[in-house]
Parts: C-alpha cells; structure tokens; sequence
C-alpha cells in the first residue's frame, strides 16, 4: 500500500510531481488529463514504486505495486535531477537521511 506524500516521475522527464495525498493525487491527474506511458512511476515516502495503471482492467489511475524500493542514492538523485532542472544551483550538496526526507523535500516547490 503507498504511503503518502509521494512524487510522479515521468519517463524522459527531470521534474518530480508532489502529492501530499490519493485525494490530491487523483484530482491532478484526472483535471489535467495526463498521458501515462508504461514506465511512468509514483514514488512513495518509503522508496517504493508503483506503475501507473491505465488499461481497461484496472480502476483507473489505479496504482501496481511495481515490488522495486529505490535506494536512498537512487531517489536523492532524482531529487537533485528535479532541483537542477528547476533552475537550484549547488544541487550537489543536497543530502536525505530518508527516503521521506527526499520527498518532503519537494513540498515546498508545491506550496
């Protein structure tokens, strides 16, 4: 089961989209009529990915288990990628204890 916040990473894309909630979630996604391909991703505050869903099977916009947890290397990374894209300079110094740690850090540009 995800566990909120999480972020929306989408394939060849550098910007992580933050979701406090489902609630939040599933407003912004069936508002702005997104385009899900098969390797877009939600990342939840433990590091676990879950695969978009958008076939006719599934409940729409339901999340898979994707059974792959991102080591906190990996999801600072994607922070950093998000930050540098957005213009942040020193990108590199940016450090998490946790995986929550990395997600929270993306509330602020959500404010």
């Amino acid at each position: 089961m995800i566990t909120w916040p999480a972020v929306l990473k989408m394939e060849g894309d550098s910007e992580l989209i933050f979701y406090r909630n489902e609630d939040e979630w599933l407003k912004d996604v069936t508002t702005n009529g997104f385009i899900f391909c098969e390797t877009d991703v939600v990342i939840d505050s433990n590091g676990h990915e879950y695969i978009v869903c958008h076939d006719n099977q599934a409940k729409p916009l339901d999340l898979m288990d994707h059974h792959r947890v991102l080591s906190l290397d990996e999801l600072s990374q994607l922070v950093r990628e998000h930050f540098s894209a957005a213009g942040d300079c020193c990108v590199a110094k940016i450090m998490f204890n946790d995986s929550e740690d990395a997600i929270l850090a993306l509330s602020e540009q959500s404010a």
